[in-house]
């Protein structure tokens, strides 16, 4: 080997030398970003014809990812956004609600009604416990319809958020299935984008959140998403989430399957052949963020309003149980209604 070819060939690996140094200061730099993973590139020995050593190639750079914790973590990530709804909208309902030690707690204007009561029937010819039991029954009355108020406007909020979380879910197809065809032209053509993968990650992390999602590798390096009952999401084609939010949710406002009875907007998923299929009525979906909404929606704060309800029936059955009897009362040959016997 001549001194000329001996230099070029140290060039080479200092070169190849150098790169590895710039991919080991990329990893330390984005050691603490989220969603990057380390890398490494690998090389081989070149040769010419009569089989001496000429270079150094770059074969590829490859991620270093463990695929089961990843899985696992998008899996974690579902259930913590699931439950993170849950408390959000449970703490509301708890504060609502009130504890007896908070003065104008449920619970309180209750007691004090029921006092209030207690006092007239000791002293029903006083006119203050007359006026102080119509204070607290009209107290009492605002209370329960307030909080009624509060729960419908939790409902209608939630209505609203299922739309705006349903629309970002079709953003974010729509953006996987752009980096997924770019990595499967680069991949074709003999290279690694690792960067547009580390992209792609960060994508189905982020929908994870909304949905309960497995991804699986296709054989040209693009991906397979399907949601966590096995109803297919992104396979080439995307699929399109439809949600129809209505614009006023009252208690009677609820979810049914069938489609004229329902006050409540449901969830289809459509193919790019318009066939659609409805979640909810299939309860395809079982965690991340819009699963809790729906629950929060259709279970947990419909649940709240019919304590409410069952409150407020037996605070009337209370003071009606008492029949008595009545005469029709005839006015120019038409009875017109009763007179109290």
């Amino acid at each position: 080997m001549g001194l000329g070819s001996a230099l070029n060939t140290a060039l080479i690996g200092l070169g190849f030398n150098q790169r590895q140094l710039d991919v080991t200061a990329g990893n330390i730099a984005n050691a603490g970003n989220v969603g990057y993973t380390r890398k490494s590139i690998s090389a081989s020995a070149s040769y010419d014809g009569n089989g001496r050593i000429t270079g150094v190639d770059v074969d590829s750079m490859r991620r270093y990812l463990d695929v089961a914790v990843q899985s696992q973590y998008r899996t974690s990530l579902a259930e913590n956004q699931y439950a993170s709804v849950s408390q959000q909208y449970l703490s509301r309902v708890d504060t609502m609600f009130g504890t007896i030690g908070d003065s104008g707690s449920l619970s309180n204007s209750y007691n004090e009604f029921v006092a209030s009561m207690s006092n007239l029937v000791s002293g029903p010819e006083d006119y203050s416990n007359r006026l102080e039991v119509l204070r607290m029954a009209d107290q009492l009355a605002g209370k329960l319809n307030a909080m009624s108020s509060d729960i419908q406007s939790m409902r209608q909020e939630v209505e609203y958020q299922i739309s705006d979380q349903v629309d970002r879910v079709n953003e974010l197809l729509g953006d996987i299935q752009k980096l997924d065809r770019q990595i499967v032209a680069s991949s074709q053509d003999g290279s690694d984008p690792v960067g547009l993968m580390d992209q792609r990650d960060m994508m189905l992390e982020e929908l994870s959140g909304y949905i309960d999602i497995t991804v699986k590798p296709t054989e040209q390096g693009g991906v397979r998403i399907h949601m966590g009952g096995g109803t297919l999401l992104y396979d080439v084609d995307v699929m399109k989430l439809k949600f129809d939010a209505r614009g006023s949710v009252n208690a009677d406002s609820l979810y049914s399957l069938n489609s004229n009875e329902r006050g409540v907007g449901t969830l289809v998923l459509e193919n790019s052949e318009g066939s659609q299929i409805d979640l909810l009525s299939t309860r395809t979906l079982r965690s991340g963020s819009i699963a809790g909404l729906v629950n929060m929606r259709d279970e947990a704060l419909v649940h709240a309003q019919n304590q409410l309800d069952e409150l407020a029936g037996s605070i009337a059955r209370a003071f009606s149980t008492h029949e008595q009897q009545g005469t029709p009362y005839v006015d120019a040959g038409v009875q017109t209604g009763y007179e109290v016997d």
